[in-house]
């Protein structure tokens, strides 16, 4: 039971970070349940996903405090 909650907490806290970086709420509700049912895939993914913007020169810090456009 423990590891559930200890599992679930950092989905919801890595969502809460990806509801930082999407504007969009229907990209937000769709990264919400991609992240709870999916889980490590889902949040592999959204990294992918961002670290793919970064540009060569930026550091890859970056993509924690850029926002979506």
């Amino acid at each position: 039971m423990a590891t559930l909650y200890d599992a679930y907490g950092g989905f919801l806290t890595f969502y809460l970070w990806v509801a930082y970086k999407e504007r969009v709420a229907w990209s937000r509700a769709l990264w919400f349940v991609l992240v709870m049912g999916l889980g490590n895939v889902a949040m592999s993914a959204y990294m992918l996903k961002e670290l793919f913007k970064v540009k060569p020169e930026e550091p890859a810090w970056k993509v924690l405090q850029n926002r979506a456009a």
